[in-house]
C-alpha cells in the first residue's frame, strides 16, 4: 500500500512500462487498501498518456529509460489494462475502492476528450445503491470531456437529478451543464433541470440554474423555463440567486428571452447580496446584445452607478454603455459623467469606456472632455482616449485633451508615453492638426522609445489621409525617415507619399525621398518612388531624385524597378 502511495508521489504522467505493469497488478491485489491506493495513485498521476492510448488516441508511450524497447502495438494493447482493472474496481466489494476507481476515470485526461466506453462505464456507477459511488461517478462525469455523447448516459444523469443524494443530484446538474455547453440540449433535459429547481437542496436548485445556461444554447427559451429562472431570482439563498441571474443573462446573450425574464434582473439590482448585484448588472449589459432594454431598467443601472460597492458600479457603467441606445445616449451621459470622478479608479476607467460608447450619439460638452482628460491623466491608460473627440467628425481635438497628452509624454514612464501616444493617434481620428497637436507629435517622434514614435508616426499617416497636409508634418516625417525603426520610416514615406498628391511638396521633401530610395528594406524604395513620381506628375522634380531613380531602376527587387521607372517616365513628361 505505502509503495503504491510513493509511487504516485515521485512518477509523473510519463513513467516507464514496467511501473504501468506494477499499477496494473495492484489493482487486482488480494488487499483492498492496495488496490484503492493503486488506484488513488492512477488518479493523481492521471494517466493521460496510458487510457488516451487505450482508446486509440495518438499518444506516445514514453520510451523506457533503460535499453530494453518494446512493440507500439504490444505497448497499446498492453495499455488496455488499466481500463479493464478500473472497470473491474468499479464493481470492487471494498467501498473505497469503488470510489478511487470512479475517480482515476474522472481525472483520466481532462485536456483530451475520453473514450465512449468510459463515459458508458460511469454512466453504469451512476445506477449503484452506493451513494457515494453514484455522486463520485456524476462529478467524474461532470469532469471529463465527452468524445460522443451517447443519450443513454445523458438519461442515466437525468435520473440522478431527483436523487435522495444532494450531492449526486448537484454534480449531475453540473456535469449536463457542461455536455451541453457547446450546443443545444434535448427539451425533455432542460424540463429535468428545470424541475430541480424545486429542489429543497440550494445547491442543487444553483447548480440546475447556471446548468440551464448553458445548455440551452441558442434554443428559444420556453415560458415556462423562463418563469421557474425568474422564481428562483428570488431564492432565499444568494448562491442560487446569483447562479439563475447569471443565467438568465446567459441565455438572454443568445437569444430574444420574455420580458418578464429582463424584469427580473432589474428587480434584482437592489439585492442585498452584493455578489447579486454585480451578476444582476453583467447579465444585464449581456442580455442588451439580443434584447431592447426598457427605460425602466436603465435608470436601475443608472442607480447602480452609485452603489456602495466599487465592482457593482464599474458593472453597471459597463452594462449602461452596453444597453444604452440611440436614445437614451443623452440620458446616460450626466451620470457617465459623474462616474468619472468616482472614487475608485477601475470605475473611472470602465465609465470612460461605457461615454466611448455613446459618444457617436451625443455632443461631447467642454466638460466631459475635461473630464475624460483628468481620467487619462491620473490613469495613463488608452480607454479614455476613444471618446475625446466626435468620431466621424473633422474637427479639432479639443485642449483640455492635449494638454492631457502633452502630460503623458512628459511622464517619466516609457509605458505610460507609449499609451499617450496611442491614445493620441485614436483620438486624432480624421480630425485636423492643431498646432498643439502637431506639437505632441514633434515630442513623441523625439522619444527614445520606439513604440512612442510608431504611434506617433502612424498618427501622422493616418491623419494624411483626410486634411490637407501641413507643412509642419512633412518636416518631421522628413526627419523620421532617419529613424533607426523601420515601421517608422515606413509610415514616415508613406505619409510623404500622400503629401505628394498636393502642389506644395517643398523640394527638400522630394530630396528627402530620393535619399529613400537607398534604405535596406524594399518597401520603403518601393513607396520612395512611388511618392516621387506623385511629385512628378505635378511639378519638375530636382536633379538629385532623378539621379537616384535611375540608380533605384537596377534595384534588386522588380516591383521597385518597375516603380521607378514610372517615376521616371512621370519626369520626363513633365521636363
Amino acid at each position: 500500500e505505502n509503495v503504491a502511495w510513493a509511487i504516485g508521489g515521485a512518477a509523473s504522467s510519463k513513467v516507464p512500462k514496467w511501473v504501468i505493469d506494477a499499477l496494473i497488478q495492484a489493482l487486482r491485489d488480494i488487499d483492498a487498501d492496495v488496490r484503492r491506493s493503486a488506484a488513488r495513485t492512477i488518479a493523481d498521476m492521471r494517466f493521460n498518456e496510458v487510457i488516451m492510448e487505450a482508446a486509440g488516441a495518438s499518444a506516445d508511450i514514453p520510451e523506457e529509460e533503460d535499453e530494453c524497447t518494446h512493440d507500439p502495438a504490444q505497448s497499446r494493447e498492453a495499455a488496455k489494462d488499466p481500463i479493464v482493472a478500473l472497470t473491474e474496481g468499479l464493481a470492487d466489494s471494498d467501498e473505497r475502492v469503488r470510489l478511487s476507481a470512479v475517480w482515476a476515470f474522472g481525472r483520466a485526461s481532462c485536456r483530451k476528450a475520453i473514450p465512449e466506453e468510459i463515459i458508458m462505464t460511469l454512466a453504469e456507477a451512476l445506477k449503484s445503491e452506493d451513494s457515494g459511488l453514484r455522486w463520485a461517478a456524476a462529478c467524474a462525469m461532470g469532469n471529463v470531456r465527452w468524445s460522443a455523447v451517447p443519450r443513454a448516459a445523458v438519461d442515466a444523469l437525468t435520473a440522478v437529478l431527483s436523487d435522495s443524494c444532494m450531492d449526486a443530484a448537484s454534480s449531475a446538474a453540473f456535469a449536463i451543464g457542461n455536455v451541453y455547453s457547446s450546443g443545444e440540449a434535448p427539451s425533455d433535459v432542460i424540463n429535468a433541470l428545470s424541475a430541480a429547481l424545486n429542489d429543497d437542496d440550494q445547491g442543487v436548485r444553483g447548480t440546475a440554474a447556471s446548468a440551464i445556461g448553458k445548455a440551452l444554447g441558442t434554443a428559444c427559451i420556453s415560458h415556462e423555463v423562463v418563469e421557474s429562472l425568474v422564481m428562483v431570482v428570488k431564492d432565499e439563498q444568494p448562491n442560487v440567486r446569483c447562479m439563475a441571474t447569471w443565467a438568465i443573462g446567459h441565455i438572454a446573450g443568445l437569444n430574444e428571452v420574455p420580458n418578464e425574464a429582463i424584469d427580473a434582473l432589474a428587480s434584482a439590482l437592489k439585492d442585498v447580496e452584493t455578489d447579486v448585484r454585480r451578476n444582476v448588472v453583467v447579465a444585464l449589459g449581456t442580455a442588451a446584445r439580443r434584447n431592447a432594454v426598457s427605460r425602466q431598467t436603465l435608470d436601475g443601472l443608472l442607480e447602480a452607478l452609485r452603489d456602495v460597492d466599487g465592482g457593482v458600479r464599474s458593472k453597471a457603467a459597463w452594462a449602461i454603455g452596453k444597453a444604452a441606445s440611440t436614445t437614451d445616449a443623452e440620458h446616460v451621459v450626466d451620470a457617465l459623467r459623474a462616474a468619472l470622478t468616482d472614487s475608485d479608479e477601475e470605475v473611472r476607467n470602465v465609465a470612460a469606456g461605457a461615454m466611448a460608447e455613446v459618444a457617436p450619439h451625443i455632443k461631447l460638452s467642454p466638460e466631459v472632455v475635461d473630464a475624460f482628460a483628468r481620467v487619462f491623466r491620473e490613469s495613463g491608460r488608452d480607454v479614455p482616449g476613444v471618446a475625446v473627440w466626435e468620431p466621424g467628425r473633422r474637427r479639432e481635438v479639443s485642449k483640455a485633451a492635449v494638454d492631457a497628452f502633452v502630460e503623458a509624454m512628459e511622464d517619466t514612464d516609457g509605458g505610460v508615453r507609449t499609451q499617450g501616444a496611442s491614445c493620441f493617434r485614436r483620438a486624432l481620428g480624421k480630425a485636423a492638426l492643431s498646432q498643439e497637436a502637431i506639437d505632441v507629435l514633434a515630442l513623441a517622434l523625439a522619444d527614445d522609445v520606439v513604440s512612442v514614435r510608431w504611434y506617433a508616426a502612424r498618427s501622422l499617416r493616418n491623419v494624411s489621409s483626410f486634411n490637407k497636409v501641413p507643412k509642419e508634418v512633412i518636416s518631421l516625417s522628413m526627419a523620421a525617415l532617419g529613424d533607426d525603426d523601420l515601421a517608422v520610416r515606413c509610415f514616415a514615406v508613406q505619409t510623404l507619399g500622400r503629401a505628394a498628391l498636393s502642389d506644395e511638396m517643398p523640394e527638400a521633401a522630394v530630396v528627402a525621398l530620393a535619399g529613400a530610395l537607398m534604405d535596406p528594406f524594399r518597401w520603403i524604395r518601393r513607396d520612395a518612388a512611388r511618392a516621387i513620381a506623385r511629385v512628378a506628375r505635378l511639378a519638375e522634380v530636382p536633379r538629385e531624385a532623378t539621379d537616384a531613380l535611375a540608380g533605384a531602376a537596377k534595384d534588386s527587387c522588380e516591383e521597385v524597378r518597375c516603380t521607378a521607372v514610372e517615376a521616371i517616365r512621370a519626369a520626363a513628361r513633365r521636363a
